[in-house]
């Protein structure tokens, strides 16, 4: 359930002066200028000649019948804040009942503080939870309390008349009437699914130069953890500019150590491919040694030099073998060579993606703890 959020703040210093941040003359550090084409002031129609609530305070004091001088520190007008929280008046909107709680509360306004005391309505939703400025100049007609010093004064004064209006904000701020503003406001919000706050809550309301002075400090503070985010990005952007140039380098090894396997596997081939013809004429030289043996004892001449040729056959077969031993030893080197290299390419590239898990990680978190910082940063609101 939500809640019917009431706050009635004393406006100090002049007229122009309370209108400033409600007129949005200045700009809050809190509000969002590319919404601020949304906010409203149209619920309460200025007197003819009025132009803005700072004119529209001081046309109500001067046709009040005000017959004591305002004084200097005197409060001039009430700043009634009416809200609830952001999920409900976005529901509200959806619903397209946000203007008719706006009538609603400024309904309830006017029938609580008088109509003519009512001056003006603003509806900001420019800043993160949408709310209603309603001012109110404070004129009461009722006979002022006198303070217990003054009445137990012996030194009597002239006695002002008791029946005209009077400005007078503690008149109407006293507890007892808080509490049924509190009581009858949420009266007028049940129809909208909005409830009154726990009584006796002490939940209160942040002043606004309290909340824009936090603000202050959470932005340094973001300031700070930004810099520090940026720094570390840039170390990491370092590492990383160094793994890839490392993988480069292991890239480049791994692509030299398969060229080199490539070329070691086609003389392999062609030793295979030659020996493979060395046997096969061996077997040619000893059918015709065994034949030219058995048909002529006279061609010994030539079966020794056949012989010679044999062996030196022989030899070159030894030294091909002893060749081919020693490419196989090579391959052997090579694939392990090439296993190894595999290896630390896989770890490379699991370490560097292991760093860009963490750096996304710690970006996550980092941003994560951004917004935290940033959307918590509200004030609950005051209860009566």
């Amino acid at each position: 359930m939500s809640y019917a959020v009431l706050h009635i703040m004393k406006a100090s210093g002049s007229c122009n002066a309370i209108a400033r941040h409600i007129e949005r003359t200045t700009q809050p550090d809190n509000a969002h200028p590319e919404l601020r084409h949304l906010n409203r002031d149209d619920f309460i129609k200025y007197p003819d000649g009025v132009d803005g609530l700072g004119e529209a305070i001081q046309h109500r004091l001067d046709n009040a019948g005000l017959t004591r001088k305002i004084g200097k520190n005197q409060v001039l007008a009430l700043n009634v804040l009416m809200t609830s929280d952001g999920d409900a008046l976005r529901r509200l909107a959806d619903e397209g009942c946000l203007d008719e709680w706006a009538q609603a509360s400024v309904g309830w306004a006017k029938q609580t503080f008088g109509e003519d005391n009512v001056v003006a309505a603003h509806l900001h939703m420019d800043e993160q939870t949408p709310h209603l400025h309603v001012t109110v100049v404070p004129i009461v007609t009722a006979e002022r309390k006198k303070k217990a010093s003054e009445a137990k004064a012996k030194k009597r004064y002239r006695t002002k008349s008791k029946d005209g209006p009077r400005l007078s904000a503690n008149d109407i701020m006293t507890r007892e009437n808080l509490i049924r503003f509190q009581d009858t406001y949420a009266e007028a919000m049940e129809r909208f699914g909005l409830e009154r706050g726990i009584r006796g809550s002490e939940a209160r309301h942040v002043d606004q130069h309290e909340y824009y002075r936090q603000c202050q400090i959470k932005k340094k503070d973001l300031e700070q953890d930004v810099a520090g985010l940026s720094a570390e990005k840039k170390q990491l952007d370092t590492e990383n500019r160094s793994l890839e140039k490392r993988k480069a380098e292991l890239e480049r090894g791994n692509r030299w150590i398969e060229k080199t396997f490539a070329d070691t596997k086609a003389a392999n081939a062609e030793m295979s491919r030659q020996n493979s013809e060395l046997e096969k004429r061996k077997t040619e030289l000893v059918k015709e040694n065994s034949s030219l043996a058995a048909t002529n004892t006279t061609l010994s001449d030539e079966k020794r030099q056949l012989e010679a040729e044999k062996k030196k056959v022989a030899d070159e077969i030894a030294d091909i073998e002893a060749d081919k031993s020693k490419l196989i030893d090579e391959r052997s080197a090579y694939a392990k060579e090439t296993d190894a290299a595999r290896k630390e390419k896989e770890t490379a590239l699991q370490e560097a993606a292991d760093a860009k898990a963490q750096r996304d990680s710690n970006r996550r978190d980092a941003l994560s703890n951004l917004a935290n910082r940033f959307t918590g940063s509200n004030g609950k609101p005051r209860r009566g």
